[in-house]
């Protein structure tokens, strides 16, 4: 794959977006690459930046057909060393534990959070830990800014139900997107 930069040099005010899960599984690199090709689509210059351990976001990518006109798969290194002299958008695939990731999400405008409901949810004193984690390396009061319920299942209402009141306790239900089925 052929990989055109030149559309990111010389412009402003990069928005960084990382995406990033609680275990692994939960949908974060779907959503990212997904979220990327939709904004490029939309005529958003997009930088993607795979900093997954499996590349996964990579290999979505190989597979599409074409990229979408205005996005390219970039390294958090080629990004972090222009990041304020370039305009768009910047979706990070992250691995929240990664020594990296910290710095991403020290410098990130937004942080989505996918949480699979697919087998076993992290209990309630797990994610405020995380939250708190999060709170404390953007030096922010919000850590992270949207978390995104993947693979609900529809058949399961009331275990759904619980899952969802631990998400709205941690983080309130103004930072619940809408669950994703699966």
């Amino acid at each position: 794959m052929v990989i055109d930069y030149d559309w990111m040099a010389g412009v402003m005010d990069m928005k960084l977006v990382a995406v990033t899960s609680i275990r692994e599984g939960a949908g974060k690199t779907t959503l990212a690459v997904n979220l990327a090709c939709g904004l490029a689509r939309g005529g958003y210059p997009v930088a993607i930046v795979d900093m997954g351990r499996d590349s996964a976001a990579r290999r979505w990518l190989e597979k599409l057909s074409g990229l979408p006109s205005g996005l390219a798969l970039a390294s958090w290194e080629e990004l972090r060393q222009g990041i304020d002299e370039r305009a768009g958008v910047a979706v990070v695939d992250l691995e929240l534990t990664d020594p990296p990731g910290a710095e991403v999400l020290a410098r990130a405008d937004v942080v989505m959070a996918v949480i699979g409901f697919a087998g076993d949810m992290p209990d309630r004193d797990e994610l405020d830990r995380i939250e708190r984690k999060v709170q404390s390396i953007r030096q922010k009061e919000t850590g992270i800014d949207l978390v995104v319920p993947n693979r609900v299942n529809p058949r399961e209402w009331k275990e759904n139900e619980n899952k969802l009141m631990t998400l709205i306790e941690v983080w309130g239900e103004e930072r619940i997107a809408n669950p994703v089925p699966g």
